[in-house]
């Protein structure tokens, strides 16, 4: 629903990012009031919204600030806002992983250690927890830090081919695939067994 409400899905992730981007200021850090301008600029480059809808993307903006703000600092970084870019934003998995991976490897040496991945995850797991309350309620009692530092360290375990402690953009996407599909995967275990109850 606030991928709809906020035209996001419209854009992929690099031309997101970019938006956001020309609004930061030189350490690279978006005001609450800079980012609500940049994604109701966004909106506008869709269809129009009912007044009903106006009013609920106004809330998904700041719900979705507040959920890429991990530190509370009333502004973000662009690295915290790349979560929400590439979960929010359309494309092809290919382009969301190269940004992901791109974003995420903050040094800029072409891996992503596990801090960076500990940020990236974190990030990722605040904006769906806030994005898709039904995934929160499934989830338990679990909180985005727990969940992001289980799965930073099960991604180390199954995709560092090498072990040495750092993810190349190939073991990147390897494991950003294999994740990916067995979400897919738990998502139709309850639809196929729905299915066979009703036959």
């Amino acid at each position: 629903e606030m991928a709809r409400l906020t035209n996001m899905r419209a854009f992929e992730s690099e031309e997101l990012f970019d938006r956001f981007a020309a609004v930061a200021d030189r350490r690279g850090e978006i005001s609450r009031d800079d980012f609500a301008d940049v994604v109701r600029s966004i909106m506008r480059d869709g269809p129009k919204l009912s007044r009903d809808d106006q009013l609920r993307a106004e809330l998904s903006i700041s719900r979705l600030f507040d959920a890429v703000d991990i530190d509370h600092s009333n502004s973000v970084s662009l690295s915290e806002l790349g979560s929400a870019v590439s979960l929010l934003a359309g494309g092809d998995r290919d382009s969301k992983v190269r940004s992901a991976f791109k974003l995420y490897d903050k040094d800029g040496n072409g891996f992503i250690d596990r801090s960076e991945m500990y940020t990236y995850l974190l990030s990722v797991y605040r904006v769906l927890f806030e994005t898709q309350p039904e995934v929160r309620r499934q989830m338990g009692n679990i909180t985005p830090e727990r969940l992001a530092h289980d799965t930073t360290e099960e991604a180390f375990l199954e995709a560092d081919v090498n072990h040495d402690g750092l993810l190349s953009f190939e073991e990147f996407k390897a494991w950003y695939s294999s994740d990916e599909a067995q979400q897919q995967q738990q998502q139709q275990q309850p639809k196929q067994a729905r299915g066979r109850a009703a036959h």
